[in-house]
């Protein structure tokens, strides 16, 4: 090595790659147009053999939700039968994009406060039932509901 001659400088890294709409996460060289599907939610480049978004991790192929006779009836009965359990289906269908999803998703919500409204008022009358009974009951020998109770009431 000669004194005048300046030291070799080590070969400087490629430059980063410049941004490519059709270049999707985690895929480092351009893809074709027919194979990049757009992320309805966040809006991400990604390929179309994806299953989930690589960005803010939605599903990319959701099936549609059913709105068959079957599940129409199911949604239904649940709400009716089991009201509380009845909003879970029903706000699920009512935050769909189908009219018809979200038309099922509002009677099944309608249905599940009717019933847990007319649950709760069946409930509180058969309670007031059976405290009139049992206060008829202890009227006639004589003990006080208080005495009956050991003053819980």
């Amino acid at each position: 090595m000669n004194m005048d001659q300046e030291p070799q400088q080590p070969p400087k890294p490629p430059a980063p790659p410049v941004a490519n709409a059709n270049i999707a996460p985690g895929v480092n060289q351009p893809m074709p147009a027919d194979l990049i599907t757009v992320c309805a939610t966040c809006g991400s480049a990604v390929p179309k053999y994806y299953t989930f978004c690589p960005n803010c991790g939605k599903s990319l192929n959701a099936k549609p939700l059913s709105t068959s006779t079957f599940t129409m009836i199911w949604m239904y009965g649940v709400s009716v039968f089991l009201p509380p359990l009845g909003l879970w289906p029903g706000i699920k269908y009512f935050k769909s994009e189908d009219p018809k999803a979200q038309r099922i998703g509002m009677i099944a919500i309608l249905l599940t406060i009717a019933s847990t409204l007319i649950t709760v008022w069946l409930s509180y009358a058969l309670v007031q039932n059976y405290v009139n009974q049992l206060n008829g009951i202890l009227q006639g020998t004589g003990i006080t509901p208080q005495q009956a109770t050991g003053g819980l009431f």
